[in-house]
């Protein structure tokens, strides 16, 4: 998603480093050949990361507009909520 951000050229062409982040962790994973669930929190990491800049574009977007628009707000929101890790841990089925 950030690849297509800075191609569109709504995000600097610098974010394209931690868009390829999440890609980079997978290969060492692969190359390495492990694969214990430590083994992919940079892939994680990188990711939350990757949502918060989409937040933060989004915020830096829509925080002027006015008050009867809220679909920017919303989205906003919504992106935040999915890239909460808490949200993950309850999800993981290891930690019931």
């Amino acid at each position: 998603m950030l690849c297509s951000l800075v191609a569109l050229r709504a995000l600097p062409r610098r974010f394209l480093a931690l868009a390829l982040a999440p890609l980079a962790g997978l290969v060492s994973v692969v190359v390495q050949h492990k694969g214990f669930g430590y083994h992919f929190h940079p892939v994680t990491a990188s990711t939350h990361m990757a949502f918060m800049v989409v937040v933060a574009m989004l915020w830096e977007r829509f925080r002027d507009t006015p008050r009867h628009r809220h679909l920017g707000r919303w989205v906003a929101h919504r992106v935040d909520d999915a890239g909460e890790p808490a949200h993950a841990q309850r999800l993981d089925p290891r930690r019931r």
